[in-house]
């Protein structure tokens, strides 16, 4: 028994059907009745590619300016990596011209919550080396701190700012360790007036004096900025050339290169 019953179509109905087509036909190759229809037809195909091929291009086209922008800024974070070794550079001097710069130690900067260093007095962050403890760190700009941890892969490293860290510093033929009040960018040197203190004034530039053994002489690392003169002690307030917020780059000085 058969699925399906075939369908008949009357020969009327063929008939017909044949008659129109091939009236249909002849029209078309006589006349070109129908030319305006193949014309809309081959338009709508020829938009279709085109629509298509544009697609295409503007997807291919902005992969590539993807792929350029992105080689655009890994140029550009290598370029100013360099531009900032060569500014750290200036802190470090060896006997040979060619070994300038070997005591930096390249490092990123992994978490430092700028935020709570402005308003919460945590002065710390955590870095991406796992080099010997007490060792000097510094930015393009200039001296920012010193390791004093180390958690795995990654290094601690205590601001200048902090109020743990105590800093030996000279200013003109005083010297005196110089200490953080938890304040962004600013360090304090007190002196005791009796003590053989020779006059210290506004602007004038510090240094690292080279003592404690950590940090070596001749550090540039700012300038005065207030002078607070009571009966028996001067306190000064020194605004350091490092700002530790400027860049994710530091550069720990290996062996108190300099």
């Amino acid at each position: 028994m058969a699925n399906k019953t075939p369908l008949r179509f009357s020969k009327f109905l063929h008939t017909f059907f044949v008659l129109i087509f091939s009236a249909t036909l002849y029209l078309d190759l006589t006349q070109n009745t129908f030319s305006l229809l193949r014309v809309i037809q081959n338009s709508i195909i020829i938009s279709s590619d085109l629509a298509i091929a544009k697609t295409n291009s503007f997807f291919q086209s902005a992969l590539a300016n993807k792929k350029n922008y992105q080689k655009l800024v890994k140029d550009l974070e290598q370029l100013n990596k360099k531009y900032e070794i060569e500014l750290a550079k200036k802190y470090v001097s060896t006997k040979k011209e060619n070994d300038q710069g070997k005591g930096l130690i390249p490092a990123k900067i992994v978490y430092f919550d700028a935020y709570k260093y402005v308003c919460c007095g945590v002065h710390e962050m955590l870095i991406s080396n796992s080099q010997n403890k007490y060792l000097p760190v510094l930015n393009s700009d200039g001296l920012i701190g010193q390791t004093v941890e180390q958690h795995g892969n990654f290094g601690k490293l205590m601001l200048l700012s902090n109020p743990k860290h105590f800093l030996p510093v000279k200013i003109g033929k005083n010297y005196c360790s110089a200490f953080g009040k938890a304040i962004p960018h600013t360090i304090f040197c007190s002196f005791d007036k009796s003590n053989a203190f020779k006059e210290v004034l506004v602007n004038e530039e510090v240094f690292t004096s080279g003592l404690g053994g950590i940090f070596p002489k001749g550090l540039k690392i700012g300038k005065i900025s207030e002078i607070d003169i009571s009966e028996k002690y001067v306190e000064v307030s020194i605004t350091l050339n490092a700002d530790p917020r400027n860049s994710p780059n530091i550069f720990l000085l290996k062996n108190n290169e300099i």
